[in-house]
């Protein structure tokens, strides 16, 4: 992989994570709409800046760092996820959630959250550890 296609393809998993994040984040909204949007929109813009700040570092010399923040990002998210809505017993987790009109569409978010977080971290880092 080369520095310019392990950029792009980095760029490509953190802008996707992203957008499928506060897509996941809307339906979340949705499934239980008594919860405030506070901490949604708390998370999302966290999520957001990183991601901005993660991709900008992609593009310039600092690559490497750029590269090993956007992996650090995706494996808080795929740790957080993966537990919240695969493992734990609680109303997030997609094989015990009640059936609603939005049950089908928060269970594949999750499910494309954790294939875009694995194929970010992947790519992460071997762009981070790309030799000069």
């Amino acid at each position: 992989m080369t520095k310019s296609a392990g950029s792009i393809f980095v760029t490509a998993m953190v802008s996707g994570n992203f957008a499928v994040t506060l897509w996941h984040l809307h339906i979340l909204q949705n499934v239980h709409p008594m919860e405030s949007g506070g901490e949604s929109f708390t998370l999302g813009s966290i999520v957001g800046s990183v991601s901005l700040f993660a991709i900008l570092l992609i593009w310039t010399r600092f690559y490497k760092v750029g590269a090993w923040i956007s992996a650090g990002l995706l494996l808080i998210g795929l740790t957080i996820g993966s537990y919240e809505h695969f493992l734990s017993v609680n109303p997030n987790n997609v094989f015990i959630m009640p059936h609603g009109d939005w049950t089908l569409s928060f269970q594949i978010s999750a499910v494309l959250l954790v294939v875009v977080e694995l194929l970010g971290i992947w790519a992460a880092v071997r762009t981070a550890t790309l030799r000069a």
